[in-house]
């Protein structure tokens, strides 16, 4: 399975959202990426979960409904049952704001670390 949405707008787009706000929005994300190891990536992050196919194929609809909401992030889905990674990315403030809203510290690996 593999989902490809590239931002539509710029990232200047997300420099006056606070991520708390946007957190909040981001909520039809959460039960989808629960316990995910969260790797930060230098443009946002990357979220990778182990799901069954269904669950995978929930989570690209989920994708599919809410980069119309984020048009300053690109979302890439890709799958190999059972394991699942979703890229959040942005340029400047969007890269930022993505690692602020998906990233958790005791769950997040710096991309370097790998």
């Amino acid at each position: 399975m593999f989902v490809d949405l590239p931002a539509v707008r710029s990232g200047r787009l997300a420099g006056a959202l606070d991520a708390a706000d946007v957190g909040t929005q981001v909520r039809a994300f959460r039960g989808h990426v629960l316990r995910a190891l969260v790797e930060l990536l230098p443009a946002g992050v990357r979220l990778v979960v182990r799901r069954d196919i269904e669950a995978i194929a929930r989570l690209a609809e989920v994708v599919r409904t809410e980069a119309d909401a984020f048009p300053f992030w690109s979302f890439r889905l890709l799958a190999d049952t059972p394991v699942c990674w979703l890229e959040v990315t942005g340029t400047g403030r969007a890269g930022e704001l993505a690692q602020a809203v998906f990233g958790r510290p005791e769950t997040s690996v710096s991309g370097r670390d790998r």
